[in-house]
């Protein structure tokens, strides 16, 4: 490592003039320009009203990614953490380059004329994802064979000590999965290439070639790195190469998609099933499946599994763990919806979800939610415990049956209720790996639980009129908006010192303390605005921010999780079965 401190370098703010601290302090220079001007460009968006409209979001993905890659970048170095973690830093400046991609593409297509071509469909547009998910899956391998300094495992090649299939254990293992690895994305992206000849447009075709030569690059430069024993400057090469590829292979298949980047509501203004595009009917589905509450939960669940496996990384199980959640979740989002449905075509909030606007017929619906909650039964059953399948079918039945047919139209504490069904995930996934349920899963429930009503409340303010047109018994109808931010002050002044529990009995450490109090505070002072105010602006900024608080708190609840381990002398060991 040629800096082993942060920010400074071996305690001072000019590098030493050697090699590695020259080019160790030059990533972070350059990495502190890159986020000076993402955060202006951020900012930019910010002041223009129809910017932020349209590209708010991808704006707000941005500066989370940010802070999150900056602040791997500096624990890494502090803790001096594993090889995986430095790979992970890779991963997640390639997806902070994807995102700034999309909002420089949304922000230059918002000016497309209406006439323009769109892109042919084709099962290209499929494969290509399939194409990008291989290609970020190397991206990390080839991450960890430079940083677990594997290079040099196998001397020769395409053999390692002339054996095509050696024992995959320590590096040996690492440099050869990497090899395999590459044997298949060349694969891929050669098939991806002759699909996007045979059926795409223009434009994806030039990135699909762009791919083709960029394979064959990023191939010879690994050949050239074994042959010459990896020389750094060959190393970087071949790195940055790899990253070129990752994003070219998303370009393709952005470019393809045009549902995400041509103008959303020319495709959500519903209309017979039939006329409806293969992309259009697909984007439905997932729509169904709401997953920005699935995102969500799978960021809960994280943290729990690694604090459960102290060190012992069962891939396959912890694999299995946050996709079976994730699928139970969908399962009862896609319930909750079918039994909805008539009621949701009366709230100008729901009128266009999939079933209501007609993009999705409820058969369709119901067999769907049914597929989804049967292969998440299946996946926890085989792959973790008995305890976790229990937990997740409860929450499945808990939120897409009660909550929707018996709660929600009876009681104004029904998002009280039910928020037990969407703070399960942590239970889940730690009874995935002990079988058991531990105090710090209890913790993180609880948080989950209280942040709930002030987060749902919120946007229950906003939306009165529509909730109280359509009869829901929402707590801002039934005792006012006064009585309610009321008690969203109630429930956050509970759930912010409970987050900070974990640190004193153990569970966390103080990089988790310092973002829970800095983001707790955040909290108490939108919720505040809130109750001294009662508008509807004031709530829906603590509606978002609550979002950005559960995804930033329980990131860094797994950042912390991952540093405490380290720090204490864990030895990480994957286990694949």
């Amino acid at each position: 490592m040629g800096c082993p401190d942060w920010p400074l370098c071996h305690g001072s703010w000019l590098p030493a003039w050697n090699f590695e601290s020259v080019l160790e302090y030059s990533h972070r220079l350059v990495g502190a320009l890159v986020s000076l001007s993402l955060l202006g460009a951020v900012a930019a968006i910010a002041i223009s009203k129809p910017l932020r409209r349209q590209l708010g979001r991808l704006a707000a993905t941005l500066v989370y990614l940010l802070v999150v890659l900056v602040s791997f970048g500096a624990v890494t170095v502090a803790y001096d953490m594993p090889p995986a973690v430095v790979a992970c830093h890779l991963e997640l400046a390639t997806l902070l380059l994807m995102t700034w991609v999309v909002i420089l593409n949304r922000s230059r297509e918002a000016l497309m004329p209406q006439g323009r071509a769109l892109p042919t469909p084709g099962i290209y547009r499929y494969f290509a994802w399939v194409a990008l998910g291989a290609g970020l899956i190397q991206l990390f391998l080839g991450a960890l064979v430079s940083v677990s300094h594997a290079g040099l495992a196998c001397p020769d090649f395409p053999t390692c000590y002339g054996m095509w299939w050696p024992p995959l254990v320590g590096n040996v293992g690492i440099q050869m999965i990497h090899r395999y690895g590459a044997y298949t994305l060349a694969v891929v992206v050669a098939v991806l290439v002759a699909l996007c000849e045979w059926r795409a447009s223009a434009d994806v075709r030039m990135w699909s070639r762009v791919c083709a030569a960029l394979l064959v690059i990023q191939v010879s430069l690994g050949i050239g790195n074994v042959l010459m024993k990896h020389p750094a400057w060959l190393s970087v090469a071949h790195l940055a190469c790899g990253v070129s590829l990752v994003l070219s292979l998303f370009m393709v298949a952005y470019r393809g998609w045009p549902q995400l980047w041509y103008d959303r509501r020319q495709t959500q203004e519903g209309g017979d099933v039939a006329t409806l595009g293969k992309s259009e009917r697909i984007r439905a589905f997932i729509q169904l499946t709401k997953p920005t509450i699935v995102m969500l939960v799978v960021v809960t669940g994280l943290p729990a599994l690694i604090m459960a496996g102290q060190g012992q990384v069962d891939a396959i199980r912890w694999l299995a763990a946050l996709v079976g959640t994730a699928l139970a979740a969908s399962s009862a989002a896609v319930f909750n919806q079918y039994f909805e449905r008539e009621r949701d075509k009366q709230m100008t909030r729901t009128r266009l979800r999939p079933l209501p606007s007609g993009r999705v017929q409820p058969n369709e619906a119901l067999a769907f939610a049914l597929t989804l909650g049967v292969t998440a039964t299946v996946l926890l059953l085989v792959y973790t415990t008995a305890l976790a399948v229990f937990l997740a079918l409860f929450s499945l039945f808990f939120y897409g049956f009660y909550y929707t047919l018996v709660l929600k139209d009876r009681s104004h504490q029904n998002i009280v209720i039910g928020g037990a069904a969407g703070a399960s995930a942590p239970l889940i996934c730690w009874a995935a790996v002990t079988g058991t349920v531990g105090l710090p899963a209890w913790i993180m429930f609880l948080i989950i639980f209280l942040w709930t009503p002030p987060h749902f409340w919120a946007l229950a303010i906003y939306r009165l009129d529509d909730y109280r047109e359509s009869r829901f018994p929402m707590y801002p109808v039934v005792h006012g908006v006064a009585a309610t931010t009321r008690s969203m002050a109630i429930y956050t002044l509970v759930m912010v010192p409970l987050s900070l529990v974990l640190y004193p009995i153990g569970a966390a450490g103080p990089l988790y303390l310092t973002i829970a109090a800095l983001l707790g505070a955040g909290f108490i002072w939108l919720t505040r605005a809130v109750l001294r105010t009662q508008s509807h602006r004031d709530a829906m900024r603590l509606f978002a921010y609550s979002i950005v608080y559960t995804l930033a708190l329980f990131s860094g609840l797994t950042l912390d999780a991952i540093v405490g381990a380290h720090h204490s002398g864990v030895e990480w060991n994957l286990v694949l079965r």
